[in-house]
């Protein structure tokens, strides 16, 4: 079966993405990503086939240049700009896409749940589709706090409220592209989005957040839990100065690509000065030198890349923005967090880490050295911390996400899957974990 892949081009979507595409390539299935030139490397990297669409409007070092001006927006004007670029991007998928997607010959499509496009391409190509959540899961529920917000669990009446008020804030926010979701769905003849021949199109929606690191939450007909994606992903070899590392216990920060900017950098260093640990900071290929950054309290180890799964792998503490790939990269090796989240996800991803016992967290845009500190020696002292990592560690190391994953894809586009025994779960309600702390 001919699969198409439409995918996010942050790094971390294309990683996962990809690392599933693998798996159902190992499969005998051939599988090609539809998306902008940025991404053909990574994609052709993980042995996989690539169709480029937007060439002319995204050449190569696009994707870099936005999130070069994202990293120096904050608060509306942050997401005002990133609403503009996303409507751009939407246009042009409905304008380039079907085409070569049709030529392509593509059988069924699997789309990142983020890219709004994607369902409604599917439709009208009269594709099958499977939503594939790379973040935290997006449908709504008012039991849980809204995806951006970094909001405690709470299961009373002001909590329920609190996340009405969330998701209708959120709906405010994102009104300009579902207006041009909607209007192409007119112009295409489609139903709307609520209506039940729509939503059949979707087979199902996969998730590689673990149930047990999720709010107990309903969960919508055709939805699976699976687990991490990216931990098989291939990845590039990273050069890394091992000899520099002196035996102290090892605090290993990572930012990603926007958020590793030159004030928060020498933050966290001055967080970590005259800790009893090392301090590794990686600028994940974030546009800023070391010129820029000036000099690091504590004198650091400072590198553009790091093998980070190598380091994770060494680490007593982690300190991330809270990108959900590398939440659950340390997790999945029993290394207790302290996050720093800025946008998107970040929050709700660091509110879950908080909830399991597994870290703490301040927001990226108000930490200083001196509370960032408190959190660290908190983290570091407190066993329970890392006894709490090891538990979820325990928990994950029994599933393989991209293993799930491909058996479930397979299994709902009638495809005899690799496992003869496998057998799609119903629709349920998330139990509560064991170690759910009180509400308050």
């Amino acid at each position: 079966m001919h699969l198409g892949f439409l995918c996010n081009p942050g790094n971390s979507h294309v990683t996962s993405m990809a690392a599933v595409g693998a798996e159902l390539k190992k499969r005998g299935h051939r599988v090609t990503f539809f998306q902008m030139p940025d991404i053909e490397a990574a994609v052709l990297r993980a042995g996989l086939e690539f169709c480029t669409v937007g060439k002319s409007r995204y050449p190569l070092g696009t994707i870099k240049q936005i999130d070069e001006k994202l990293s120096t927006l904050k608060g509306l004007s942050a997401l005002f700009y990133g609403v503009g670029r996303c409507l751009e991007q939407i246009q042009m998928f409905f304008e380039e896409a079907p085409a070569a997607i049709k030529n392509a010959n593509i059988d069924a499509l699997l789309i990142d749940e983020c890219e709004a496009y994607g369902p409604v391409i599917a439709e009208y190509l009269r594709l099958p589709y499977i939503h594939v959540s790379m973040a935290l899961p997006l449908p709504f529920d008012e039991g849980i706090p809204p995806y951006y917000t970094s909001w405690r669990y709470r299961i009373d009446a002001f909590g329920r409220f609190r996340n009405r008020m969330g998701y209708r804030m959120f709906s405010h926010l994102v009104k300009p592209i579902m207006k041009a979701v909607a209007g192409q769905r007119q112009r295409w003849e489609l139903p709307p989005q609520e209506d039940r021949k729509s939503r059949r199109a979707r087979l199902a929606s996969i998730s590689q957040l673990p149930q047990h690191l999720d709010f107990p939450r309903i969960l919508i007909p055709r939805f699976h839990y699976t687990g991490p994606f990216g931990l098989r992903a291939a990845r590039p070899q990273i050069e890394f100065p091992w000899n520099k590392l002196d035996g102290r216990p090892l605090i290993y920060a990572a930012l990603g690509t926007v958020m590793a900017r030159p004030p928060i950098l020498r933050t966290i260093a001055k967080a970590c000065e005259g800790l009893n640990a090392q301090l590794v900071l990686s600028l994940g290929g974030a546009p800023v030198t070391a010129e820029e950054i000036g000099p690091l309290a504590g004198n650091p180890i400072l590198v553009a890349y790091a093998p980070q799964l190598e380091l994770i792998q060494r680490a007593a503490l982690v300190i991330t923005h809270g990108g959900l790939n590398t939440v659950l990269e340390n997790l999945a090796h029993g290394v207790p967090l302290v996050l720093l989240p800025f946008n998107n996800d970040q929050p709700g991803v660091a509110s879950r880490v908080a909830w399991t016992g597994a870290g703490d967290f301040i927001s990226g845009k108000w930490v200083s050295p001196g509370g960032l500190r408190k959190a660290l020696n908190r983290v570091l002292s407190e066993p329970s911390y890392k006894q709490s990592a090891q538990r979820i560690q325990a928990e994950m190391a029994g599933v393989d996400g991209l293993y799930l994953a491909a058996n479930i894809v397979e299994k709902v586009l009638g495809i005899t899957t690799k496992d003869a025994s496998f057998q799609l779960r119903p629709r349920e309600v998330n139990d509560v974990p064991r170690h759910a702390m009180s509400v308050g």
